[in-house]
């Protein structure tokens, strides 16, 4: 008696040659077809003449005859190709129009808002089904999750370290100092006395965070009197609209009508370092053509937030 071959055996090549042979009715013509030599295609019969304890094709004037088992799992072999050629089509192309993917995107201490406006915008106008997913987390955890898969890509304000992952600077712009309207020491200008004078708000770090952005927010050259330390950006200028506090922010987070009639939004009164904000992806995925739209996409609708110096 015949023992079965294994199912994990009965790989894509097997299968290819059944359906080609039940299709062609020649083994010779099947081996053709699907490139290999007829030798090659008499051992691979012979395997599945074992996995499924059935002669399946037999010798006759017409060429090889289907057995009543074949012609029953012909149709089920053709709808199973058919599925993976299918499968492997949508990975080669990407149609963003009709696209309904989910990318996973990691703001690496880096606040969404004022980032995800017009990305959202960019989406909705030639990508309407396309789903993001926008994750707040450390920089060492983005990274991490980003070599292994978890996520799409990372937002950041220093490029990774890691092997294998590449990054591509998506904006270089100011910081800006907030004050409320109404301030009761600084209307529309401010002077670096007056910024070292006033309470602040920032955002609290770890040893390790600030090792990736404290040149970014922390290099004004004196302490300043910290009041608050928030865990989040989008909390600062809601904060400072409260009381008479100040706090630096990325130009791009202030940009927007809303947080500018909630807000005075005034130059750095010092030389500090323009914020750089690069975005990240593994190399395995380079070569996605969705993966490759989406970097596309938001390389594009960022460049348009890339603010003139003032």
């Amino acid at each position: 008696m015949n023992t079965p071959v294994p199912f994990r055996d009965l790989d894509l090549p097997l299968l290819r040659l059944f359906d080609t042979l039940f299709r062609t009715g020649q083994l010779t013509r099947a081996a053709d077809e699907i490139g290999v030599t007829q030798s090659a295609a008499s051992q691979a019969l012979a395997r599945l003449r074992r996995g499924f304890s059935d002669p399946l094709f037999l010798r006759s004037r017409a060429g090889m005859t289907p057995t009543p088992m074949a012609r029953l799992l012909a149709p089920q072999i053709r709808h199973l190709l058919a599925s993976i050629d299918a499968m492997i089509q949508q990975a080669l192309t990407f149609d963003p129009a009709t696209s309904d993917r989910l990318f996973r995107v990691a703001f690496a201490l880096v606040d969404e808002t004022g980032l995800l406006s017009p990305i959202l915008s960019r989406l909705q106008a030639h990508a309407p089904a396309l789903r993001l997913q926008a994750i707040s987390t450390t920089f060492e955890e983005a990274e991490a999750q980003l070599t292994s898969g978890a996520f799409d890509l990372m937002l950041s304000y220093a490029p990774p370290a890691a092997d294998r992952l590449s990054a591509e600077l998506v904006l270089d712009a100011p910081s800006r100092v907030i004050a409320r309207h109404g301030h009761p020491r600084i209307d529309g200008r401010l002077t670096a006395a007056q910024f070292f004078a006033e309470r602040h708000i920032t955002l609290a770090l770890t040893a390790e965070q600030r090792m990736h952005i404290s040149r970014l927010f922390d290099p004004v050259g004196q302490d300043r009197d910290v009041l608050l330390e928030v865990s989040h950006h989008g909390a600062i200028p809601f904060l400072v609209a409260q009381s008479d506090a100040l706090a630096l922010l990325p130009e791009w987070q202030v940009r927007s009508e809303f947080f500018r009639n909630m807000l005075q939004v005034l130059p750095v009164p010092f030389e500090l370092p323009t914020l750089q904000l690069y975005a990240s992806w593994h190399e395995a995925v380079s070569g996605d053509p969705g993966h490759a739209w989406l970097r596309a996409a938001l390389l594009d609708a960022l460049a348009g937030m890339q603010p003139h110096r003032p």
